[in-house]
């Protein structure tokens, strides 16, 4: 039987070398607002999963700390790297999730993780957890503009499949337009290659908050997260004949 974690992941301090400033405690403010009313909803699945928040910044954030144990969400604090302040955001969110799998008890291969980004509040994250936990692929990750662009803000991954993201993470490079969204994809041709099983996530995740590169705002009506589910139900129904 597989172990299910939910990785959410976190930047309190992103300028790792820069003193905590007022805008990064409205920062922890959100993590810490979004990953309770995600945990929160997330135990109405009735799943026996584990809860883990990742950071990957210098930054104390002892609220955050204090508030991930009051949850009774495990905080892993995980290495700063330097090529995060060159890569972008996303070279170095990969890596921490990788040193999280490394971390954990379970070979990459018994372990599916349902990652979220942390900041953001999934309405539906009991059900994407039952869905995790109901899976036989290795990932779950909803991919756009003709299969090139996953959206890697919540994604199901075993930690096998991940295994074959980390040779593509070097590849990386924020000033080149090259970001983790756009390596996914190539690890999925990848791993459905060699014999993975890869798919897309449903139902997708309605999902509200603030991105943290753009300030964009995520909020989705009802008709238009019905419109969205429509178009991933379509998608995987093509994917899937594909395959036959």
């Amino acid at each position: 039987m597989k172990s299910i974690y939910v990785v959410f992941t976190a930047s309190v301090n992103p300028h790792a070398q820069a003193s905590i400033t007022a805008g990064n405690l409205s920062r922890e403010d959100e993590y810490i607002e979004a990953i309770s009313a995600n945990v929160r909803l997330g135990r109405l699945s009735g799943v026996n999963a584990t809860y883990i928040l990742a950071e990957n910044s210098e930054a104390a954030a002892m609220r955050l700390r204090s508030a991930c144990g009051q949850l009774g969400v495990r905080f892993m604090q995980c290495a700063v790297t330097p090529e995060g302040f060159f890569k972008g955001k996303g070279h170095s969110e990969a890596l921490m999730l990788n040193e999280v799998i490394e971390r954990l008890p379970d070979e990459p291969s018994s372990m599916v993780l349902l990652k979220v980004t942390g900041r953001l509040q999934v309405q539906n994250m009991d059900r994407l957890i039952c869905a995790a936990r109901n899976t036989s692929s290795d990932s779950l990750v909803n991919l756009y503009s003709r299969a090139k662009y996953a959206d890697t803000r919540v994604m199901v991954i075993s930690g096998s499949f991940w295994k074959l993201v980390m040779p593509l993470v070097e590849t990386i490079d924020d000033s080149k337009h090259r970001y983790l969204e756009h390596i996914v994809p190539l690890a999925i041709s990848t791993a459905t290659k060699a014999g993975l099983k890869c798919d897309y996530l449903l139902p997708p995740p309605q999902i509200r908050g603030r991105s943290a590169s753009t300030g964009q705002i995520y909020e989705t009506s009802p008709a238009g997260y019905a419109l969205e589910y429509l178009k991933i139900l379509a998608k995987k129904f093509i994917y899937r004949q594909r395959k036959l």
